[in-house]
């Protein structure tokens, strides 16, 4: 029977702790009668306190819980006191589960009886889905290890010999570094390991154990193990969670054997707890309170208001505003929903926090009472979770696999990749009724498919399966798929999560494959080349082409062990034919790979092999494809060619330095003949007679052109030798052309032409003016040169945006399409002869090219254009400021 009066002494003894606790309390009597429950635990559960109060805790309770939790009450009946912690998994009113870690105090009489248990549940949901998680998946585990690095709990890696192989910043910090220690002399100080290690038995069991021991720095820690597979399913270590228990437990202590239990709660509660007058006035609050709001704890901010609290936030207009209204509200006398808010401390760091508000009174007077709970890694969880959910969302729409969810028998969701495979829409997948989507099957594959879902969940198998089914479309048609499937924890359930692929053509090409491995043969057999298949360092196929360039039988061929095959090298060769093959099968590189490389017959002579060889799949697994083609005779002829060229490259060496050669001798005696004339023209033209004087000009004009030809073919060796250096100076561009100008005009006026020139009054540029006064007088003499009589020659000079133009154009020949493509080239003279254009055309072809030479290093170019035959020709020498 209830004994009222006991519900109301326990109530009115644990009060603060039934008002500000936030975690689950009941009170039940030996057999687990519930007699009361806190706020927290009846809001959370779903129930009402009716309902409650009409029910047994191990109606929360599933399977091996409810054996452990009646177990529990017989020990603690027994031994008076509880001995440890428990974790049970609860069953809320939506079925849904939370998991609390769950101790208590007995409650007893005067005569010193235990007549009822004050539970006490805390909720470790959160930790218990990240346990979950650092078992599901090794990628997975970093992230956790961040996680747990934010929460201040500990987690390592030890292996079966007791090696600590890995421990995260929580543990290094507390024990120092001990990768590669003894766990059980490090962290309990003992010679031996421990008698009953969790490590130990989780790897043997594989599954979770734990334990709650006492720690070699004195410390009580509650030790999580759980088995951590390696990439083979082989399972050779654990992974530890070390969570710090000890301030829990001396706490727990304190609160039942203090009489100072509510100053206890209100110091030492993980909650910021302040007390605040009507006005707004700071009158007490916990270390948490600033903890939470302020980071630092050395200030004491008793008797200020909470505009002065507030504006140590960044955010502090919104947080002052927030506060007034709470405050304003609180003093109307409303009852006042719990708030979450955010606020940024000093140091920038965002800081999630739920505010609860409630009025309460001390003696005469009414306070405030503020209780705020730091969320923020709630917050932090459930945005991750919103991301995950929107990325698993993103991933598998554009995912070429089809992905469903199977949950209580029935598709929770497809991707459109799953509807396009089967040809059913989402609407048409959601109306199907528990297990109708077995019809996507043929008859004799649905209990397959119904036993590996059923079983793997009920044993929670989270390792993936795979299997070739075949399935049926909305049309009737009959394919195959792979099937890939995991079991997962879903949203508190366990979950298929199934990936399909159609590999209903693969099947057919599997198929096609085999009838085209007869084809291949036969084409093997009746090519010119040499083909094999090379695996696993063996000739496993060689046609009778390959063995007549080798001239070996396939039973030789098939009784070489290992590579082997290398003899057919040369030394200086398998070296390079062995690092190919490495190559290929390490990289699996499946581009096709040529090269050409000796060989040696099995009667000892040499040849040459021109070899492709490509890595293909081979009944399931690598190989190499490899064609050959004797080339021996081929390389010979380019040996051959080689020669040749060497001495046509000698003969072409010889025939340069012959030009240099006397292109230097004819030099010094042209130049007298060229002077001699010149002198014998200007000073004794009086004293000679009219015959004489025009043989002494064709002299003259004849030692000029051989003197041009002689600079031209020594300018053209410069330049091929790379040795012309140009001497660059500050010159006057305009000057250049009126000096080469001036100097044409004797030219011009024999062939009655005539130079206009259009010339800014200066135009100052950095460039060789000797050598740019060879190019343009090179342009100008090819413009009179290419003109017939009565014409113009035009010489224009300008400069836009740092581009010089100096434009020569004339009305002569022009130029053809043809002719442009050797207009620059060395001795690319276009002749003029026999095509009536009334031009007579003297030089040896190197003007043009030497003239393109020099603008070019002065950074520039030779820009031509023309419109064809009669129709004159313009070029620019184009130069750029900056060059």
């Amino acid at each position: 029977m209830i004994n009222q009066n006991n519900i109301i002494n326990i109530r009115e003894e644990f009060n603060p702790l039934f008002e500000f606790s936030l975690d689950f309390l009941f009170v039940y009597d030996l057999i687990g009668k519930i007699w009361d429950a806190n706020d927290v635990a009846i809001n959370n559960l779903g129930y009402s306190r009716e309902e409650i109060l009409n029910m047994s805790i191990f109606d929360f309770l599933m399977g091996e819980d409810k054996k452990t939790a009646k177990q529990g009450l017989k020990e603690i009946g027994a031994r008076g006191k509880f001995e440890n912690y428990n974790i049970f998994k609860i069953k809320k009113k939506d079925s849904t589960l939370i998991y609390l870690e769950v101790s208590g105090i007995p409650l007893k009489d005067s005569l010193d009886n235990i007549y009822a248990f004050l539970g006490i549940g805390h909720d470790i949901t959160v930790l218990k889905e990240i346990e979950q998680v650092l078992i599901e998946s090794e990628e997975k585990n970093r992230s956790l290890i961040e996680a747990m690095n934010q929460v201040g709990i500990g987690i390592d890696i030890v292996n079966k010999e007791y090696n600590i192989l890995f421990q995260n910043d929580i543990l290094k910090k507390k024990f120092g570094n001990l990768t590669g220690e003894l766990c059980y002399e490090k962290y309990m100080g003992l010679e031996d390991p421990c008698d009953f290690c969790p490590m130990i038995e989780a790897i043997k069991n594989n599954k979770i154990e734990s334990i709650e021991l006492t720690a070699a720095d004195g410390r009580i820690y509650e030790l999580i193990s759980a088995p951590f597979p390696n990439p083979d399913g082989t399972i050779d270590k654990a992974a530890e969670i070390v969570i710090d228990r000890t301030e829990h437990i001396l706490s727990e202590e304190r609160l039942i054997n203090s009489e100072k239990k509510f100053r206890h709660l209100f110091t030492q509660s993980p909650f910021s707890i302040s007390l605040f007058d009507m006005k707004g006035n700071l009158i007490e609050s916990n270390r948490k309170f600033v903890q939470t709001l302020m980071e630092y704890t050395n200030i004491d901010y008793t008797g200020q208001n909470f505009i002065d609290i507030a504006s140590n936030f960044k955010n502090s207009n919104q947080i002052i505003q927030l506060f007034s209204e709470r405050f304003k509200l609180i003093r109307s006398g409303n009852v006042l929903k719990p708030l979450e808010f955010y606020l940024i401390t000093m140091s920038g760091k965002k800081v999630w926090l739920r505010w609860q508000s409630s009025v309460v009174k001390i003696g005469n007077d009414q306070f405030n009472q503020v209780i705020i709970q730091d969320i923020t890694e709630q917050k932090e969880a459930e945005e991750r979770t919103k991301e995950s959910e929107e990325k698993f969302r993103t991933i598998t729409e554009q995912s070429f696999m089809g992905i469903a969810i199977f949950q209580d028998d029935l598709i929770k969701y497809a991707n459109q990749a799953m509807l396009n495979i089967f040809g059913y829409s989402m609407d048409e997948v959601k109306s199907w009724k528990t297990l109708e989507y077995l019809k996507l099957f043929p008859s004799e594959d649905k209990e397959l498919i119904l036993e590996q879902i059923r079983k793997r969940q009920e044993e929670y198998d989270s390792s993936q399966y795979n299997y070739q089914v075949r399935f049926i479309k909305k049309n009737g048609e009959i394919g195959w798929l792979e099937l890939f499937s995991n079991i997962i924890e879903y949203r508190g359930k366990t979950t298929a999560l199934v990936s399909i692929i159609d590999i209903t053509e693969q099947k057919e090409v599997d198929k096609k494959v085999r009838e085209s491995e007869e084809k291949f043969r036969n084409i093997a057999e009746q090519t010119f080349m040499g083909i094999t298949i090379i695996q696993d360092d063996l000739i496993i196929y060689a046609n009778q082409a390959m063995l007549d360039i080798f001239g070996y039988s396939m039973d030789e061929v098939k009784s070489w062990k290992p590579l082997e095959y290398l003899k057919l090298f040369p030394p200086e060769e398998k070296d390079f034919m062995s690092k190919q093959e490495r190559r290929k099968k390490e990289e699996y590189d499946s581009s096709q790979h040529n090269y050409q490389v000796r060989f040696i017959k099995s009667n000892g002579e040499k040849g040459w092999l021109e070899l492709f060889s490509n890595v293909i799949e081979y009944k399931g697994k690598k190989a190499a494809l490899v064609s050959i083609i004797d080339i021996t005779d081929k390389k010979m002829a380019e040996e051959l060619i080689i020669e040749e060229n060497k001495r046509l490259l000698e003969l072409h060496e010889m025939r340069k330095d012959i030009i240099n050669r006397v292109s230097h001798e004819l030099k010094t005696p042209l130049t007298s003949i060229y002077g001699a004339s010149e002198i014998l023209m200007e000073k004794l033209r009086d004293e000679m007679s009219e015959n004489v004087f025009n043989f002494m000009e064709i002299s003259y004009r004849g030692a000029l052109r051989l003197k041009e030809l002689v600079e031209n073919l020594l300018d053209s060796s410069l330049l091929d030798t790379k040795k012309i250096e140009l001497k660059s100076t500050n010159e006057d561009i305009v000057r250049i052309i009126l000096e080469v100008v001036n100097e044409m005009a004797h030219l011009a006026k024999l062939r009655n032409l005539t130079i206009e020139t259009d010339l800014p009054d200066s135009l100052v540029l950095d460039v060789d003016k000797l050598r740019l006064r060879q190019a343009i007088n090179n342009i100008i003499s090819n413009a009179i040169k290419n003109s017939p009589p009565d014409r113009k020659i035009f010489v224009n000079l300008s400069e836009e945006k740092g581009i010089v133009d100096i434009k020569i154009k004339d009305e002569g020949v022009g130029i053809t399409e043809k002719e442009k493509e050797k207009l620059f080239e060395k001795f690319g003279k276009i002749e003029r002869y026999g095509m009536n254009l009334d031009v007579d055309i003297e030089g040896s072809g190197l003007g043009l090219y030497i003239s393109k030479e020099i603008v070019e290093l002065h950074g520039g170019q030779i820009l031509v254009k023309s419109m064809g035959r009669n129709k004159g020709t313009t070029f620019t020498i184009r130069l750029y400021r900056n060059s």
